[in-house]
């Protein structure tokens, strides 16, 4: 499994949002329901491993009115060697 956690920042209004994971390619790779955020909620995700093989990722918080997202960042995901 994979791990996530967004801390939305202060200055966000609550409005109805989704999370979208897109892969280098710009292709969406996973997504949310609709859920409402609010300015610092935590939003914890866990996703299979499976979804995300070792790459590059964009995660972002897309309001439900659409337009530019309201939160966007990288994400690394790497297979973890044993020493």
């Amino acid at each position: 499994n994979v791990p996530l956690t967004s801390v939305e920042r202060p200055a966000m209004q609550p409005q109805t949002s989704r999370f979208e994971i897109l892969h280098a390619r710009r292709r969406v790779v996973c997504r949310s329901g609709l859920m409402r955020l609010a300015w610092r909620s935590e939003l914890r995700i866990v996703l299979r491993r499976a979804k995300l093989p070792d790459g590059e990722y964009r995660v972002r918080i897309v309001p439900e009115a659409g337009g530019r997202p309201l939160s966007e960042s990288t994400l690394a995901v790497q297979t973890q060697t044993r020493p």
